[in-house]
């Protein structure tokens, strides 16, 4: 992507830093954050075990645990991944599933709800939402619902 938007003269900062030890720790904080809260997040909305949901929420906890405890997360020079003033691969990965994680709370209930004490988490989200190009392509929050609901 980062090749591309070169090509066709794109100003935005690139999604992976030029540095390739930086570059290879944010693909594979990316991968990390794939294979922890994406598949989380589906395995709590279509399960019906409760206990397999408990499990999956429990994996997407540790998963946003292991995402801002990161060593390279902790740079808070900015408000995302590796203190960046802009949001890279390893932001651009894990908001669509985090922004969609009300819906957990909505049709699992409170115990399903990210704790207000993860607060770089919720520090990171609001950063997220707040950038005019994030919040324009936001979809409606009760359609959204209705969309998944025959999942859950």
């Amino acid at each position: 992507v980062d090749e591309l938007a070169k090509v066709r003269g794109g100003s935005a900062p690139p999604l992976v830093d030029a540095d390739p030890f930086v570059a290879a720790r944010s693909r594979c904080a990316a991968d990390k954050v794939n294979r922890t809260v994406c598949s989380g997040y589906y395995r709590v909305l279509v399960r019906t075990e409760n206990e397999e949901r408990r499990e999956g929420f429990a994996q997407i906890l540790d998963g946003l645990r292991s995402f801002f405890d990161d060593d390279d997360a902790c740079d808070l020079n900015g408000p995302f991944w590796g203190g960046r003033a802009s949001p890279g691969l390893p932001d651009l990965v894990l908001f669509p599933y985090a922004y969609r994680l009300y819906v957990l709370e909505h049709y699992r209930g409170p115990a399903f709800a990210v704790p207000s004490d993860f607060e770089r988490y919720h520090r990171w989200y609001d950063a997220m939402v707040a950038l005019d190009a994030v919040a324009r392509t936001l979809p409606d929050k009760d359609r959204y619902l209705a969309h998944v609901a025959k999942y859950a």
